[in-house]
């Protein structure tokens, strides 16, 4: 008997532990806005690692950075090429960032990026000609920058694409009135460490992007809203309120058409979002509003869970059908569900960047906003694992599953 009474115990921490697989939080709206086609972040990839498994899955485009790699090594080239080719492949648009000038033992040019990136030129759908150029930088600037750079284009046959400069958090109205300028970025971004009052940020943050956004709507041109997705190189401490800086974000663009992107400074950097997995979690709501993923628990047919790193899963149980199965998935705290029409098999699934693919017939499957608790990115200490008969217990890959 007390061995039984300790096996319940058990089996009711391993439950609790892993719930819930969705944030509670109210759904986010679906954008209003018909210019909003982009989300993705800056160092995807890069001399920190290559975390596109995790957030290609929920993300449309790839910020293409010549300077992300290691400086020791002159080769940037062979790098940025396989990262291009990585984003070709997994269908994702891309932002190609130009930079020229020596970097520890590299050396760039526009000419040198643009040799490598004509090859996937037909993914490039936004060029950015200067990152947050100092202050006084003039129209006639950034004019003559874009007119060298139509000059390469021409010179190799490919096709223009809209040109974009990132600024500050100031959106200067002079600089932003040159003609064949495009898109204007404007960083999202608050002075570290921020008030201990979530509401007083947020006021604040609204404010700057409102700002922002109507000097650029005045000047005619669209908007590019770079989210503060780091911890401001450490100082910004209180992750509370940093998690409270993202969804504004997001707000502030869905139903207004001078925005045509959201994109998250940074991913794999120091002080990043891989470093607070907390705010992936309102990523990954944001990319649900956006259409980008599924709705948590939602099942797609013909599909199969994917691409799964440190996978484990609990033994099946029986579902009456997918809906069932996703229900019984979101309060076990699964990360991914899977369900098997031929015999009503159900899979409560765990693992680090999953995705969902079709072309799994009888199967269905889907994966759920990742919570703190359940993060890859926490100390696996973070995570209760209770060899249990049944519960915690790995099974064998399903057939034709995944």
């Amino acid at each position: 008997m007390r061995l039984l009474f300790i096996l319940l115990a058990l089996s009711v921490l391993c439950v609790v532990s892993l719930a819930p697989g969705v944030a509670a939080a109210q759904s986010l709206p679906a954008p209003t806005n018909p210019n909003l086609r982009h989300l993705g972040y800056y160092f995807a990839d890069g001399r920190d690692g290559d975390f596109t498994s995790v957030v290609f899955p929920f993300t449309n485009l790839y910020i293409a950075n010549p300077t992300a790699y290691n400086t020791a090594n002159p080769d940037w080239q062979t790098p940025f090429r396989n990262s291009l080719q990585n984003a070709f492949n997994n269908g994702k648009a891309i932002q190609l960032l130009m930079a020229d000038g020596v970097s520890g033992q590299q050396t760039f040019s526009w000419d040198a990026i643009l040799d490598v990136a004509r090859d996937f030129w037909s993914r490039v759908e936004i060029v950015e000609v200067l990152h947050e150029p100092p202050a006084g930088t003039s129209a006639a600037f950034i004019e003559a920058k874009i007119n060298d750079l139509k000059q390469k284009l021409s010179a190799r046959s490919l096709d223009y694409r809209p040109v974009s400069v990132q600024f500050g958090v100031s959106v200067p109205t002079d600089a932003i009135t040159a003609t064949s300028l495009d898109i204007v970025g404007i960083e999202a971004y608050l002075d570290a460490p921020g008030n201990p009052d979530p509401a007083v940020n947020v006021a604040q943050l609204n404010a700057l992007m409102d700002e922002g956004k109507n000097r650029v709507r005045n000047a005619g041109k669209k908007a590019i809203l770079v989210m503060q997705a780091y911890d401001k190189n450490f100082a910004w401490t209180n992750i509370k309120t940093l998690e409270a800086l993202q969804e504004p974000v997001y707000l502030s663009a869905y139903n207004d058409p001078v925005v045509v992107a959201v994109t998250m400074f940074a991913y794999g950097r120091g002080g990043g979002t891989v470093a607070h997995p907390e705010l992936e979690t309102h990523h990954r709501r944001i990319a649900v509003a956006m259409g980008l993923t599924p709705p948590p628990g939602e099942m797609q047919p013909k599909s199969a869970v994917r691409g799964c790193s440190n996978w484990t899963w609990w033994n099946p149980v029986f579902q009456p059908n997918s809906g069932a199965c996703g229900t019984y998935c979101a309060q076990n705290g699964a990360q991914a569900c899977e369900w098997y029409a031929g015999n009503g098999d159900c899979y409560v699934e765990f693992g680090e960047g999953c995705s969902v693919q079709g072309g799994f017939g009888g199967w269905y499957a889907t994966v759920f906003v990742p919570t703190v608790n359940d993060h890859p990115n926490f100390p696996p200490s973070d995570h209760l694992k209770i060899p249990l008969p049944r519960v915690c217990r790995l099974r064998p890959l399903p057939p034709g599953g995944s």
